[in-house]
């Protein structure tokens, strides 16, 4: 019986030496890091700094403020594996729904990101928040700091591990240190850059002001177009969105030209027939100020980007052209016929179609043979279609000419006679696959 109890005895002894020490262990952390942090709030200006009571396990905290932010520094208690400062920063009112943090795979689960347009800033980082205010906060200058701190890279902590985040308004840094410096400089210079990132981050009293703001100092075409687009839907009779707008129409990016002249309306006119006469300007953003002007758009100038697009091969220009001389109501004027049947003959599908769309709206019996061609050839399945279809259009508008005219006949798409003469009536002869195709069709019909 002996035995058991003296055992017992022995190991509480060693438990209740080993709670000392770990006492010891935490009154010593505790007692070290209380000036360190204090050392560090008042080298970094922080001011109301007082420590606020904590349990034995937790380590010191220290609160204070800088300006607006409220600051709170924390030494972690000991038996880590490495002692932990961590800072914490409220960035105020209405940055509430304001989070970022490097991608991984646990942040691509957190929901719905806003992308700044910066495609390196949008690769590495997770943004969430509402688009108006994270794109006014997030300038050139702001997401370089953030990157620099989001990736660990903060002055004076060489050999230091550090983790950085923004969660609902809030921005908080860990640092790791193995030899945590007893006067807190390393830790204030840790401070610092922490501080300068929240001060950045604070939202703004006028939100669409700091956007055209931004947006004009702004490096970054893809940020200067995410800016003028959410100054357009989100601050539409705002002053700050026209002065952006009329900035805009003299940027170096066609596609924010494009939609400052399409936002402006009359005002824009002059920036968009720039676009769309301009052979430099990007095929797309072209493509779409012809398609705003519309009637606008002479006639001669029309035909004239047509030929140009179609030499240069700028596909989405030339469709866009093909468009407005599709246009029944131009068509007296423009003529376009040989101009259509050229884009039919391009190498590019998508072209080829929309000259055929065009010629089914305007085309005459001219059109008819080189349509015939493209719907019985080997061509993409939907440029055959829109071949008949302009076939189907063009004897839809041409039925009913006078006797000894060429008209088309009634029975299939593409096929000539002679109208209203009784015998030598004059018709082109059939392709037998077209006609294989008309017999399997009315088998079916029949059956």
């Amino acid at each position: 019986m002996a035995e058991p109890i003296t055992a017992a005895i022995v190991g509480s002894a060693v438990a209740a030496l080993a709670a000392g020490r770990a006492l010891t262990r935490v009154l010593r952390h505790r007692s070290r890091a209380a000036p360190r942090l204090t050392a560090a709030a008042r080298n970094a200006g922080l001011g109301e700094i007082e420590e606020t009571p904590a349990g034995w396990r937790r380590g010191p905290i220290l609160a204070g403020r800088f300006g607006q932010l409220e600051v709170y520094l924390q030494s972690r208690r000991p038996g880590l594996e490495h002692p932990r400062t961590r800072i914490v920063i409220g960035l105020g009112p209405g940055t509430e729904e304001l989070s970022l943090s490097r991608e991984n795979l646990q942040s691509s689960l957190l929901g719905r990101e806003v992308e700044t347009g910066d495609r390196k800033f949008d690769r590495d980082f997770h943004v969430q928040g509402p688009a108006a205010l994270t794109l006014a906060l997030l300038d050139a200058a702001t997401r370089k700091r953030v990157a620099s701190l989001l990736h660990g890279t903060i002055p004076g902590r060489a050999g230091a591990a550090v983790w950085a985040s923004v969660v609902q308004g809030v921005l908080e840094v860990e640092l790791w240190d193995n030899t945590p410096d007893a006067d807190g400089a390393r830790l204030a210079s840790a401070l610092k850059a922490a501080l300068v990132v929240a001060r950045r981050l604070t939202a703004p009293a006028d939100i669409a002001g700091r956007l055209a703001e931004n947006f004009r100092q702004e490096p970054e075409a893809g940020v200067r177009l995410r800016r003028l687009l959410t100054l357009i839907r989100e601050y539409p009779e705002h002053p700050a969105t026209r002065q952006a707008l009329f900035t805009a129409r003299k940027d170096r990016d066609d596609e924010v030209c494009l939609r400052a002249g399409l936002a402006l309306g009359d005002e824009g006119l002059d920036t968009l027939h720039i676009l769309a006469e301009d052979p430099a300007s990007r095929d797309a953003s072209a493509a779409g100020a012809i398609a705003a002007l519309g009637d606008r758009l002479p006639a001669h100038k029309v035909k004239h980007i047509l030929t140009q697009a179609l030499r240069a091969r700028r596909k989405e220009t030339a469709r866009a052209c093909l468009a407005l001389l599709g246009d029944p109501g131009r068509a007296g004027r423009v003529q376009p016929e040989t101009l259509l049947l050229l884009g039919l003959q391009d190498a590019d599908a998508d072209v080829a179609q929309a000259a055929a769309r065009a010629l089914g709206q305007v085309g005459t019996i001219d059109a008819v043979e080189p349509l015939r061609e493209h719907a019985t050839t080997l061509l993409p399945t939907e440029l055959r279609a829109a071949a008949r279809q302009a076939i189907a259009e063009i004897q839809a508008r041409l039925t009913g000419a006078e006797a000894g005219q060429l008209t088309l006949a009634g029975g299939e798409a593409g096929a000539l006679s002679l109208a209203g003469e009784s015998g030598g009536g004059l018709s082109l002869a059939e392709q037998p696959a077209d006609r294989e195709d008309v017999r399997r069709r009315r088998s079916q019909t029949e059956g």
